[in-house]
């Protein structure tokens, strides 16, 4: 592999693959590296910038503090890479894996994540307003405290069992997303769109514990709910035209919601 940064100077050559290289606090800005095989590498704050890095493969990469800003990694492999306080604002990542990756506190702001997947993923305090991640998968990912305000997190994004704990959410557009088993006790939810998609898919709120979240303005119109869900203080799911479903696939059963148990770890 060679690695020739933007002034020509070839700053890493060898050949077949090389695990866990040690390229910190290099600038890489703008390179061209594609299907570039980079496991275990060590890019800690080194700025990868505008770099094109489509099927890296960067599974357990060390990228804690790295600078990402608009960095192509479309279809790339990030699982359990570092990513600490990374700054990866407008960073095209389609259908990349971030799984069991180390993503806390880092700037994901007007990130473009669509299909990527974040299963497991820790993403405590992270900012990701303004992020496109319709179809993004966080099951059980941690995401408390994160930033999400004014993202697009419908179209099927599922976020089951994953943990939103204080998390911002205001203004966010949910349609037709996986909430089931969630936690988003003490979440904003202010003026959050969770209703029907342009396909008639709703929202899916089976499980989920919405204890002291923030409510106001917000769109629940046609999202399920069944027993084990946990809503505010004097909540009224029918006001909201929730239905009840045990059915998580969308048919209705009909019928009123047993008190939910809120005892919550």
């Amino acid at each position: 592999m060679r690695i020739v940064d933007r002034h020509g100077k070839v700053i890493y050559e060898a050949k077949g693959k090389c695990k866990g290289i040690d390229l910190q606090g290099l600038d890489l800005s703008e390179i061209e590296l594609e299907n570039a095989y980079l496991e275990e590498a060590n890019l800690s704050a080194s700025d990868i910038s505008k770099a094109k890095l489509p099927f890296a493969d960067l599974r357990d990469a060390n990228l804690f503090q790295a600078t990402l800003v608009s960095t192509f990694l479309d279809e790339a492999n990030l699982s359990g890479a570092c990513l600490r306080e990374a700054n990866m604002s407008g960073i095209n990542c389609y259908y990349a894996f971030f799984d069991n990756a180390d993503i806390e506190g880092a700037e994901l702001y007007w990130a473009s994540a669509y299909h990527a997947s974040f299963r497991y993923a820790n993403l405590m305090g992270a900012r990701l307003q303004g992020a496109g991640l319709s179809e993004t998968d966080f099951t059980e990912a941690n995401l408390k405290y994160a930033d999400l305000g004014v993202d697009s997190l419908g179209g099927r994004t599922t976020l089951q069992n994953a943990k939103l704990v204080g998390a911002m959410l205001n203004g966010a557009r949910l349609q037709a997303i996986d909430l089931r088993g969630s936690d988003l006790s003490g979440a904003n939810l202010r003026w959050a769109n969770l209703g029907m998609d342009f396909h008639k898919s709703p929202a899916l709120l089976q499980g989920a514990n919405l204890n002291g979240a923030v409510i106001e303005g917000a769109d629940f119109s046609e999202a399920l709910y069944d027993k084990r869900t946990c809503f505010p203080e004097d909540f009224q799911p029918e006001r909201y035209n929730m239905k009840y479903s045990e059915d998580y696939s969308g048919e209705s059963l009909g019928g009123h919601s047993p008190k939910a148990d809120c005892q919550y770890s």
